[in-house]
């Protein structure tokens, strides 16, 4: 890996890190704050418009950064597309959604909060020029403005909180943050989007066009992960699912990760396509080490995290989250998959197979969740990922893809294994499961050579020049 791609893929991964890390940290302040009527309504709103949000986020958004990427000189048309896409899509389906489903059944301030929510469909956290800047390779400033949007959301919704505001008064910080960054990331942008409408019109259709597969995707992974919280509903109540929800959210920091490392990584790709297999080969084996090391850590630490972050009432939790860490193993080699299929312009491809994940999703969580109930339905999760993985291999044009991706994972998924399996049979004590498993997958890839000195090297000149960034 070049010290370029290094650097920029160890900022990418302190950005989404951070960004999470306050999101999170806000999280767990409002359900303490809080009443839980209030505090489910939040939720329950944010559940309901992120399909739309991360069908533009990772549909609208990854299109205009291939785009960008790979024509400098179109940026501002782009960027005006992805605007006025995003205006589209808001106003055509997430404010009538909002109005009349997700605030239909309260009306009123139900309604207000609804509609205030379908203005994360609009921005986003600052997504749009988010994206100019990972096109132009200034990982920099996507790490300021993803972190001044953190931040400036997170000041705005703590004093919500703390003046005793609800769920409407929260979302209305979140948006209103955003719009603030936003419009300051717009002021200072080297690229402006005041184009020609008609310019701006046809890049949003080329991007709708190229997008929709994505944005479907995006969708349906989305309800491969969420399938389980309808069944377990169903079968085994609320507090299951709260149960559920909370090893969920400590799960996708661990699959965050990837994501970080491929806000870099992606506009390299997308900007010369032919050298995705060489470029997914240098990233493969670095980030199976980086995720897997994790995995374990989380898998074996689930008792004590779930403590310390939700407390002993959520202890039910800790067995599905060691299950759901490990859907991160797929996060770590389906990105590069995934990515590579956008870069190449075959993202079509994705549509099939994770349809074939969703009802697979849907078959186990029935067949399970019955029987097993919580684990049952962690279990599900991460099966239902795995065949998205399985179909893909399937289809000639993407099976080399795969098979690259996990050649280049199969060393550190096996140390993973071997580490899972030496601190069960040590029978290592609470706190010190966690610990020990971090310990031991370190050493064990030292001492097996998956980490080298000259690994070492760069990731200090990396993390290095990340900071002086």
């Amino acid at each position: 890996m070049t010290n370029g791609l290094a650097r920029g893929a160890t900022l990418g991964l302190l950005t989404v890190v951070v960004e999470r890390a306050v999101g999170f940290a806000v999280l767990l302040a409002a359900a303490r704050v809080l009443v839980p009527a209030e505090f489910g309504v939040y939720t329950y709103l944010l559940a309901g418009i992120a399909p739309l949000q991360v069908m533009a986020d990772q549909g609208l958004e990854i299109v205009a950064v291939a785009a960008m990427s790979r024509d400098g000189r179109r940026a501002g048309a782009v960027l005006a597309g992805v605007l006025v896409a995003r205006g589209l899509l808001w106003l055509a389906v997430a404010v009538p959604m909002a109005a009349l489903f997700l605030g239909g059944a309260g009306g009123g301030a139900l309604r207000e909060a609804a509609l205030i929510a379908s203005g994360l469909v609009l921005l986003g956290p600052s997504m749009p020029y988010r994206s100019l800047a990972r096109a132009r390779g200034e990982m920099g400033r996507v790490f300021t403005v993803m972190l001044a949007d953190a931040l400036a959301s997170a000041s705005a919704m703590m004093g919500v909180l703390l003046a005793g505001g609800g769920a409407g008064g929260l979302l209305a910080a979140r948006v209103g943050a955003s719009m603030l960054v936003t419009a300051v990331a717009a002021r200072i942008a080297p690229v402006t989007p005041l184009v020609a409408p008609a310019r701006a019109g046809a890049a949003a259709v080329e991007l709708a066009r190229d997008a929709w597969p994505l944005a479907a995707n995006a969708l349906l992974l989305s309800l491969v992960v969420r399938a389980g919280h309808l069944v377990l509903m169903a079968v085994a109540g609320a507090s299951a699912v709260a149960y559920l929800g909370a090893a969920g959210r400590v799960a996708e920091m661990v699959s965050l990760l990837a994501e970080g490392v491929m806000l870099a990584v992606f506009p390299v790709m997308a900007a010369s396509p032919e050298r995705t297999g060489a470029i997914a080969a240098q990233v493969g084996r670095p980030l199976s080490l980086l995720v897997l090391w994790a995995v374990v850590t989380v898998s074996c630490a689930s008792e004590m995290l779930v403590s310390i972050l939700f407390g002993a009432d959520y202890a039910p939790a800790a067995p599905a989250l060691a299950v759901l860490a490990w859907g991160g193993l797929f996060a770590a080699t389906g990105t590069l998959v995934l990515h590579g299929l956008v870069a190449g312009g075959r993202q079509r491809l994705l549509l099939a197979t994770n349809l074939g994940a969703m009802t697979t999703a849907v078959a186990l969580q029935l067949l399970l969740v019955p029987r097993f109930q919580l684990i049952g339905s962690a279990a599900a999760t991460v099966a239902a990922l795995a065949m998205g993985q399985i179909l893909l291999a399937l289809v000639p044009t993407s099976r080399p893809a795969v098979v690259a991706s996990w050649r280049a994972s199969l060393p550190a998924l096996g140390l993973a294994l071997s580490t899972l399996a030496a601190v069960s049979w040590l029978d290592v004590p609470e706190p010190w499961r966690g610990p020990a498993a971090a310990l031991l997958f370190a050493a064990g890839a030292w001492g097996a050579g998956l980490v080298r000195p000259e690994d070492v090297a760069l990731l200090a000149r990396a993390a290095t020049g990340a900071r002086g960034r």
